[in-house]
């Protein structure tokens, strides 16, 4: 059994800016972090940074953080539950695997 990897310091985190704050995201998770801003009506500057890795979310002062906060969360949650399930489809599918070749074999 192997631990899960440890998340990158910064990555989906809140940070204070100049005017307002930012949330730093994947490139693989800008996406759905945009269309969730966009379905609860939170408006943000997405900026891509020059190597196209990693995406800014930048939030103006008025914005409550709150509710970014929440969405945010419960992004992580759902993906990290995602994640969970095709651990374990991935382990149920190794020992199906393993079973017919014992059948089979």
């Amino acid at each position: 059994m192997t631990l899960p990897k440890k998340e990158e310091k910064g990555y989906l985190e809140i940070q204070d800016a100049r005017k307002g704050f930012v949330i730093v995201a994947r490139k693989e998770d800008a996406g759905a972090l945009a269309a969730l801003f966009v379905q609860y009506g939170i408006s943000c500057q997405r900026k891509e940074a020059k190597g196209g890795a990693e995406v800014a979310f930048q939030f103006s002062e008025g914005m409550e953080r709150d509710q970014v906060e929440s969405v945010r969360e419960g992004y992580k949650t759902a993906k990290g539950s995602s994640r969970a399930i095709e651990d374990k489809e991935s382990v149920n599918l190794s020992v199906f695997s393993a079973s017919l070749g014992a059948l089979c074999g």
